[in-house]
């Protein structure tokens, strides 16, 4: 009866944590599809108004594509350090044991 108490307050916070983590990302989707679209949508307008170049509207997707893939790279690492903080202990317990 005791287990089966704990497991439900861990389903429980797990739920609640998943949940924020979701929420989370559909937020940085949100930020980075409207990075995207924003500077195609007004290079667009600007090309059919006739006061910018095609190439000059591409230079610009490249400057961007290269800082929404520095900030991937530093989300990336950002997770993996979260994963490693938190397989740290277990390795250490791992090795108390043996």
């Amino acid at each position: 009866m005791r287990v089966v108490k704990v497991l439900m307050q861990h389903i429980g916070e797990f739920k609640r944590d998943a949940i924020i983590t979701l929420l989370l990302v559909a937020m940085c989707m949100v930020f980075v599809v409207s990075g995207r679209m924003a500077p195609i949508y007004l290079g667009a307008n600007l090309i059919v108004a006739g006061d910018l170049n095609a190439g000059d509207l591409t230079s610009l997707l490249m400057y961007c594509i290269n800082i929404l893939m520095s900030l991937v790279m530093l989300s990336m690492t950002i997770v993996m350090i979260t994963m490693s903080s938190a397989s740290a202990p277990r390795r250490r317990s791992v090795h108390r044991t043996v």
